[in-house]
């Protein structure tokens, strides 16, 4: 069994269910068709995430944020490491993603965060200005992203918009989990 696109789960019905009139429906081609599509449209999800406040210092180039402490899921097709901080989409596919956190820092000081797959933009990318230490405000990345080959690594980057700072990450996660669609 196998993850499939929708396109595939068709044509393999069309080779292995064809009208039954010389016996070439098998109950193991059935089978296989059915274990697929239940392959294919579970959701796997990969999750990491820190509860626990952790201070980052920021500068103007975007750096790997390494603040994940715990695995919540992870799947055979989204498989996460804290060692790496990444979620690893094991095949190409389409994929949602949902970071979220809340920071504090010095007053208006812009801090950006944005989703990267093997260290390159993904054009995914939010902004959110801090109001002051203690005072923690919520920056929220979510979107769809495409995995263009085997063991694509995603990853949130962070930075500021000038100059340097310290900032303090709380209850920080990122949520990837698979998008069924057609090849």
């Amino acid at each position: 069994m196998t993850r499939k696109y929708s396109d595939d789960i068709r044509a393999e019905i069309a080779t292995l269910v064809p009208d039954n009139t010389t016996g070439q429906v098998t109950p193991a081609g059935v089978r296989q068709i059915l274990n697929d599509i239940v392959d294919s449209f579970t959701q796997a999800w990969g999750v990491m995430r820190r509860v626990a406040s952790i201070p980052v210092h920021l500068t103007t180039t975007p750096t790997k944020l390494v603040v994940f402490d715990e695995v919540v899921l992870t799947s055979p097709d989204l498989v996460v490491s804290l060692a790496n901080d990444t979620i690893t989409a094991v095949r190409p596919g389409f994929y949602n993603f949902n970071f979220t956190c809340s920071i504090s820092g010095s007053n208006n000081f812009d801090v950006a965060v944005e989703l990267m797959r093997n260290g390159t933009s993904t054009f995914w990318r939010a902004l959110q200005t801090a109001t002051g230490t203690g005072n923690r405000v919520e920056l929220t990345l979510n979107g769809a992203v495409a995995s263009l080959v085997d063991n694509d690594e995603f990853s949130i980057y962070v930075s500021v918009l000038s100059g340097v700072d310290n900032a303090t990450f709380y209850d920080t996660q990122l949520i990837m989990g698979t998008v069924q669609t057609d090849s």
